[in-house]
């Protein structure tokens, strides 16, 4: 318990600003006597990838009415269809990165990511994550900031912050056709925020690695939930009807898969899409998934 205190206590003090890059080694080296073995080194001529979040609904739009916009796609493939109305009205920042190597390892301990190379490879996002591992992180986190509640976005909010596919892909995205050198020819993860941002200033949205959500899968999901607005369009004709801050299926026997989102650094251009929807096993670990973090007030 000691030490993920410890950890925590430095992850935080990062994650709120009160640690410059250059300080982080310091704090380390402090906690790392403390825990009687080295859990990191950073390296001190590489810059850490910032802790920052953009916010995507700010308070005020969610007080007039918050956003509408519609979800899913009429081209892609049958779970993404059809295309429906969605309103989210509840504030909330998305992280600007996937979670770093660094960010998780001082939180939790260890690194799982197959990408790693000792002080190489900290700013990569953090993979072979399953579902279960993005849930630890985030209630460590959640036990000592005292401001923010931390957790994934949902489908709804991570397609709205995707935006649309980027004109020049490969100046946005590691993905199949960039992604491969001499010593990984089927391609490899790459330093977040390397590429170009997107409208909202968010950064490997697509590829890189899939992101967790923290939706339950169905690929009839869509479908029932226009089902629901037709009828209750039927219902209320003079109303305009809209799905309000969907959560995704509800758990039961057949929705134990959680939805993954944006591709990865072996994913071609088609999958690099902001209505692409796929699946995972929560166990499951994985290569080619991470997670970027969605925060709001307490």
């Amino acid at each position: 318990m000691n030490k993920l205190i410890g950890l925590l206590t430095v992850f935080f003090a990062i994650c709120t600003g009160q640690v410059f890059a250059q300080d982080v080694n310091n704090l380390l080296d402090i906690f790392q006597k403390q825990a009687h073995h080295k859990i990191i080194e950073w390296p001190k001529d590489v810059e850490q990838k910032s802790f920052e979040f953009v916010p995507i609904i700010t308070a005020e739009q969610a007080s007039s009415g918050g956003i509408v916009f519609d979800m899913g796609s009429e081209e892609g493939k049958e779970e993404e269809k059809p295309v429906h109305k969605v309103r989210l009205t509840k504030p909330f920042e998305i992280q600007k990165t996937e979670v770093t190597q660094l960010q998780y390892e001082i939180i939790m301990g260890n690194n799982t990511s197959s990408f790693r190379i000792k002080g190489e490879t900290y700013n990569r996002p953090v993979e072979n994550l399953s579902y279960e591992d993005t849930q630890k992180f985030i209630s460590a986190l959640n036990t000592i900031d005292p401001v923010y509640h931390y957790r994934l976005p949902t489908e709804a909010e991570w397609e709205y912050a995707a935006g649309e596919k980027p004109t020049s892909l490969i100046d946005h995205a590691w993905y199949g056709d960039n992604s491969s050198d001499k010593s990984n020819p089927d391609g490899r993860t790459y330093d977040v925020a390397t590429k170009k941002a997107n409208n909202f200033g968010l950064y490997d949205m697509f590829g890189n690695v899939w992101e967790w959500v923290s939706d339950y899968y169905d690929s009839k999901y869509y479908s029932q939930l226009s089902d629901k607005l037709i009828k209750e369009q039927e219902q209320n004709p003079d109303k305009k009807c809209e799905i309000l801050n969907p959560q995704g299926p509800d758990p039961d026997a057949d929705h134990t898969d959680h939805g993954l989102r944006g591709s990865c650094f072996i994913g071609d251009s088609t999958t690099c899409r902001a209505s692409l929807r796929f699946l995972g096993w929560p166990p499951d670990q994985n290569y080619g998934r991470g997670f970027r973090l969605v925060r709001s007030a307490k």
